[in-house]
């Protein structure tokens, strides 16, 4: 089930990527990427996405970790945010190896409703 991953620029990624999962919130899909989430991205983006002062390891960044509920994050497609967690961005390194092809698109959806949740 792996597929090659193509892209190298975000901006192509979020115009030309679709969610295949797009809209679907229900339980299962939404636990499966709030284990990932809460396994990989927390630590820097803080339990509910705020980022910041608000996650584990900013006390010792110089950079904080973004939040993922700014109108910068939230403006993203989807495709997007796929790309930036499949290749990471800034300081941030890439989570292809980290997260599995099948459940990236899942964290995508649990970020999703951490937005519509703030």
């Amino acid at each position: 089930g792996f597929e090659t991953y193509t892209y190298t620029d975000a901006e192509v990624a979020g115009r030309e990527l679709k969610n295949p999962m797009a809209g679907d919130n229900g339980q299962e899909a939404l636990m499966v990427g709030q284990k990932m989430y809460e396994t990989n991205c927390m630590i820097c983006h803080g339990m509910h996405g705020e980022g910041g002062e608000k996650s584990t390891v900013a006390p010792f960044m110089a950079l904080k970790p973004p939040s993922l509920l700014s109108d910068k994050v939230n403006g993203w497609s989807d495709g997007h945010l796929y790309h930036v967690i499949t290749m990471g961005q800034g300081v941030m390194g890439p989570y292809a190896s980290h997260i599995p092809q099948k459940y990236r698109w899942q964290v995508v959806n649990y970020i999703r409703f951490l937005q519509k949740h703030k």
